[in-house]
């Protein structure tokens, strides 16, 4: 794949190139499996947390702190979704698994980096799900695989967030 390449160009032979090459194998397999399935398997999310709990004392800039206060943010934001979601629409309208890949998002992209991991993560799902509603393609009422978006949006922070923010802050 180009990105791998990409993240040898970016990154170079480090710790920072394999945590990253690591971490978007895991979000192309929770994308596919997540697409066809709409599930977020355990057994892929338990061990890629780990991981990135482990991983978070090697990434530079980022460090354990960090990284549990934006998985627990992460994931206690789409527990809430999922929670208030269910109590509204009076069945699941998101699982677990997407919490706990929440999680693994900000566990990765840590605070406040995950801030704008979720902000993409919704825009991108909700553009997707008006397109597909406004096309007919599917429903009001219709599932879309929201573990997608947020893998999207946790690689594109992971590897361009830092640029993204500088940008954002650069416009004021």
């Amino acid at each position: 794949m180009l990105s791998f390449g990409f993240f040898w160009l970016r990154y170079g032979p480090s710790v920072q190139l394999v945590l990253v090459t690591m971490y978007a194998c895991i979000l192309y397999l929770i994308f596919v499996i997540d697409l066809e399935h709409r599930l977020i398997l355990r057994v892929v999310i338990y061990p890629a947390i780990g991981l990135a709990l482990a991983g978070s004392y090697f990434y530079p800039g980022l460090g354990l702190r960090r990284a549990i206060l934006g998985g627990a943010l992460a994931f206690s934001f789409f527990y809430l979704v999922a929670v208030v979601g269910k109590v509204v629409f009076r069945r699941t309208a998101m699982g677990r698994g997407d919490a706990n890949l929440a999680a693994f998002v900000g566990l990765i992209t840590g605070f406040p980096e995950v801030i704008l991991a979720l902000i993409i993560a919704v825009s991108l799902g909700g553009l997707v799900a008006l397109v597909l509603v406004l096309s007919r393609k599917k429903g009001l009422r219709s599932y879309v695989p929201y573990g997608v978006f947020l893998a999207v949006a946790g690689l594109t922070v992971l590897v361009f967030g830092g640029e993204i923010i500088g940008w954002y802050f650069g416009l004021y």
